[in-house]
């Protein structure tokens, strides 16, 4: 299972996931279009933003239930967006897995500002409000993942950890998922601020979960891209500005 972020461009969008097609073969729509395509769809859904909310889950597993929540709030450049969470429940030999996955509010500015954390501690309130509401049984686990732009170690992820009922995962690998230092994405575009880590794969202590959850960091690197704008070339050798996160549990 795969959960991706920021598909905000639809051709690009698209031409991922059909490459990805073979090995994933079951695929949800991006959240915030095609509303028809989903089983349900709540939050803040008819509204006009301009631009998708850019997460899909893609699953080597049959879906059995795919649904679409638009958050409440969002301010500054992501008011623009119709971010919130995407929620499939999957059947793996037999055994149920529900699996949630979101990109919460961005920070608007090199520096955060208050309103950053509140917004996203709103959204992460809309992911346990929904969970509870779905009665989901306590036999099956429950997985929230994604870019939550909180940062690790500070008193925002503690809250996040609290406010979203999920168990500290042990970490590996990389030291950073957006790193300003060896991602040539992230240095380009943000050279003056320090490497973060904001990505994660939580799950949910109310319902069965494994003794021990890993995330692990993967410093990948790609063949050399360019894309050249107004006359200069640019150069990255990076899939993303952020890396991957690899979940694993030990019972």
């Amino acid at each position: 299972m795969v959960i991706l972020n920021e598909l905000f461009d639809e051709k690009s969008s698209a031409q991922l996931k059909a490459n990805l097609q073979s090995t994933y073969s079951y695929q949800t729509p991006i959240s915030g279009e095609n509303r028809s395509a989903w089983d349900d769809a709540h939050g803040n859904i008819p509204n006009a933003k301009i631009t998708n909310g850019g997460v899909t889950i893609l699953s080597r597993y049959p879906i059995m239930q795919q649904e679409q929540h638009v958050y409440t709030q969002g301010w500054g450049f992501d008011a623009m967006a119709k971010k919130g969470f995407v929620y499939i429940k999957i059947n793996k030999n037999g055994q149920p897995y529900h699996i949630i996955g979101t990109h919460l509010q961005s920070d608007n500015s090199e520096r955060s500002h208050p309103k950053d954390a509140t917004v996203r501690s709103s959204q992460m309130a809309e992911i346990q409000q929904f969970i509870r509401q779905k009665h989901i049984p306590k036999n099956e686990m429950v997985i929230i993942g994604g870019d939550m732009n909180v940062m690790k170690d500070t008193s925002e992820y503690h809250n996040m950890l609290s406010q979203l009922n999920v168990a500290p995962p042990s970490f590996s690998g990389h030291p950073y998922t957006w790193d300003t230092e060896k991602n040539s994405i992230a240095k380009y575009n943000y050279p003056d601020l320090k490497p973060q880590y904001l990505d994660y794969i939580f799950v949910e202590k109310a319902h069965v979960h494994p003794e021990k959850w890993d995330n692990t960091v993967i410093h990948s690197q790609s063949l050399e891209w360019t894309v050249t704008s107004w006359g200069k070339t640019y150069r990255y050798q990076d899939y993303s500005n952020h890396y991957p996160v690899v979940a694993s549990h030990s019972q």
